[in-house]
């Protein structure tokens, strides 16, 4: 007598025939873009069960129809990240630890997400949290920037990051390459504390030479409330002449005026914008760090 599990494995068999053989598709996608572009053939029963994202897209309104074959196309998605996707669809499996999945967890983490296969998109965030420090040392801005474009989605692995952070930031607060190569809201939701906090980050050095020092690089930044973005504000230097003050004594600052920390001054004049509303402020506390970068 054949076991539950048994017609369950048949099933998925049968599943993964049609996979590979779509003779009676009515469905093609036409995914990518310019000349990494390839074209899927699929079943839109399948697809429509298993997503609803494709329940939608198949649907006149959406989708266009050619005879008895939907036509659909998604430029946003890479090839070689769709075929693990329609894969998956039919068969409900995934070689998780494959080289070419391996390489593109982030890319496939999104699109699992942008096609609603939220089982998907849970085991990969759980498996993205067991990997090793060679990945994440790869992988660490893209994903930085990625959860933070998708604040409130990949809840999981915000969770895990913001928990790393907190335990210990001086690890990421003293990354150089984070500092330089993250987007604005990404560095901001790094650096945010439960405070209120002003600062700045200067990519010379403090040499107390009494004057100013160029740079296109450096930022001033204010927050008040952890993980609120609306609450922050990050100013990029707009007149890199005159961007650090070097002070010999206890003038240090950023642009003429635009943030002296010991001065307690906050003014609009080298940089895009004010980060408070008042000229000055008051200090309760103060940290430097210094961000070494390091040699590959």
């Amino acid at each position: 007598m054949m076991s539950s599990e048994t017609l369950v494995n048949s099933l998925l068999r049968d599943l993964s025939r049609l996979y590979n053989d779509t003779n009676d598709y009515d469905v093609i996608i036409q995914v990518g873009e310019e000349f990494d572009i390839e074209y899927f053939k699929a079943h839109s029963n399948i697809l429509k069960i298993r997503s609803s994202y494709f329940d939608s897209a198949l649907s006149s309104n959406w989708a266009k129809k050619e005879g008895n074959v939907f036509t659909f196309k998604k430029p946003n998605i890479k090839p070689n990240i769709f075929r693990i996707i329609l894969k998956y669809i039919y068969t409900g499996t995934i070689n998780i630890k494959s080289v070419i999945v391996e390489n593109n967890l982030i890319e496939l983490l999104i699109a699992a997400d942008e096609i609603n296969l939220d089982e998907l998109v849970d085991y990969i965030q759980n498996h993205i949290i067991t990997l090793d420090q060679e990945w994440f040392k790869r992988n660490e801005i893209k994903l930085y920037n990625t959860l933070s474009r998708y604040q409130g989605v990949f809840n999981i692995l915000y969770e895990h990051f913001e928990d790393l952070i907190s335990n210990n930031p001086d690890k990421f607060l003293n990354n150089f390459n984070l500092f330089s190569e993250l987007e604005d809201d990404a560095l901001l939701s790094l650096i945010q504390n439960d405070d209120k906090i002003i600062g700045g980050y200067n990519p010379l050095s403090w040499r107390g030479a009494s004057k100013y020092l160029s740079t296109n690089d450096s930022f001033i930044f204010s927050f008040q409330s952890t993980l609120n973005l609306s609450s922050t504000v990050l100013s990029r230097v707009k007149n890199g002449k005159n961007a650090i003050y070097d002070s010999a004594y206890d003038k240090h600052g950023f642009g003429d005026g635009d943030l002296r920390i010991f001065d307690k001054v906050c003014d609009l004049k080298e940089y895009e914008k004010r980060i408070i509303k008042n000229d000055s402020f008051e200090i309760e506390d103060y940290e430097v760090f210094q961000i070494v970068k390091k040699n590959t």
